[in-house]
This record gives C-alpha cells, sequence and structure tokens, in this order.
C-alpha cells in the first residue's frame, strides 16, 4: 500500500501494469479507485479485479472463482470421487480458490466433506493432512501457492494417502515436479494456456515445442528446465 499510495501520490502516475499478486493488487485497489488510476492488466485473479465492473479496471485472465468453479466439478466426475474435501491458505486468495470449488461442487449436488486451513508461510501439514485423510477423502481441492502444494502433497504420500489433488493456477509451474519429484504425479491445476512441453498430451503442443527446439536450439523458456509431470491444464 506505501508503494501504491507513492506511486499515485508522488509520481502522479495515471496507470498501474501488471500488479503482480492477489494480496499487492487487492491492497492498492482503494488507493487507485480514489485518484483515478488504471488498473491494467494485474497479474492477480481476485475478484477485485473484476468486480464491480469499472471503467478504470482492466482484468487480464479469468478470476480464480471462475477457474475452479468450472475445473473442480469436471475432474470430480471424471474421477468418480466420492467425498471432496479442501486444504487452503487462510488469506483472500485460498479463500477465492475454496469458494470457487464449493460453487463448482455444489452445482453438481456436492458439498466438502472436510475444509481444513493453514497461516502463509506454514511449512508443516501433518495435521491438515491427517484430518483429510480421517475424512477418507479421494478428492481434495488445494487453495496453495508453490511450496505448500509440494509440502501438502508430499505429506500425503507419506502416509500412504493418495487422493486425487486439484490447485488453482497459482500452483502451476514446473516447480513442482522439480522440488517434489515423483510423488507429485497426478496433480492437476487450472491454467489458461497450457505450457509447451515436448512430452505434453497435446500433438499441437507437442510439435510447436519441437519447432521452437528446432529453430532455437533450446527448450520453450517457459518449459526450462523439463521435468516429468502429469499436471493437466484447462
Amino acid at each position: 500500500m506505501l508503494a501504491a499510495r507513492k506511486l499515485v501520490n508522488q509520481d502522479k502516475v495515471f496507470i498501474m501494469v501488471g500488479m503482480l499478486g492477489a494480496a499487492c493488487a487487492s491492497a492498492a485497489m482503494n488507493t487507485l479507485s480514489q485518484k483515478n488510476v488504471m488498473n491494467f492488466f494485474p497479474m492477480a485473479l481476485a475478484k477485485d479485479m473484476y468486480e464491480p465492473v469499472d471503467k478504470l479496471k482492466f482484468a487480464f485472465v479469468s478470476s480464480y472463482i471462475e477457474q475452479m468453479t468450472r475445473a473442480t466439478p469436471r475432474l470430480y466426475r471424471e474421477k468418480n470421487a466420492t467425498k471432496a474435501c479442501t486444504l487452503y491458505q487462510d488469506d483472500d486468495y485460498g479463500q477465492e480458490v475454496m469458494k470457487g470449488a464449493e460453487i463448482g461442487l455444489k452445482s453438481i449436488n456436492v458439498e466438502f466433506t472436510e475444509r481444513t486451513t493453514y497461516k502463509r508461510g506454514a511449512t508443516d501439514f501433518s495435521s491438515q493432512v491427517a484430518r483429510l485423510r480421517a475424512a477418507n477423502c479421494d478428492f481434495v481441492v488445494l487453495g496453495t501457492v508453490i511450496r505448500e502444494t509440494v509440502g501438502a502433497i508430499a505429506e500425503a504420500r507419506k502416509l500412504g494417502y493418495n487422493p486425487t489433488f486439484l490447485t488453482s493456477v497459482g500452483a502451476y509451474t514446473d516447480l513442482i515436479p522439480r522440488l517434489g519429484g515423483k510423488g507429485m504425479d497426478g496433480l492437476y491445476s487450472t491454467m489458461m494456456a497450457q505450457v509447451p512441453y515436448e512430452d505434453d498430451a497435446s500433438q499441437p503442443l507437442r510439435f510447436w515445442a519441437s519447432k521452437y527446439k528446432t529453430a532455437y536450439n533450446e527448450t520453450p523458456p517457459c518449459s526450462r528446465p523439463t521435468a516429468t509431470s502429469s499436471s493437466i491444464a484447462w
């Protein structure tokens, strides 16, 4: 907020471009609106970037809520799941991921059997994962980011607990399998555009990645370094 106020009040900017992170962007919104400053293509998917509709808001991609509303019921049905649970970060980001998943599940008459949270910066997820396992949940929505996604799934694997895990775009990165290794296989994530891996399930993406490597003698920048993962984007 201090940085936003400096830019608006001292530097007299007329537009804020590409703010990164839902928490930062949401905190700055009030300052921007008060001074009639445009919020242009923030790299933040919180609902404040979209609602209410305003001439100064130019959202970039679909919100966390919209992504999870669409992806959750689809994957739940594809996996023939029987019980849904959620583990999410106790802040605006985590709550929006959870809320979107909740809306999606209600559309197919399913409710969360168990909900558990963690504080930002947490590294121990043993108690939360134990609750999910005790509830016999075979489908877990994670309102987590990178390190927390790896930590939560690694804890589950350690206990022999292997539900279907679904995250938002906040955890769609090759850092997940790089940090977590084979244990991260089977993780699903939402995303607006797929990373072009050379071994992707999509033939057009494989073709594009191969052509890029042929032309520039390196893998596409957004997919380096390559890693084995069964993550899927919608």
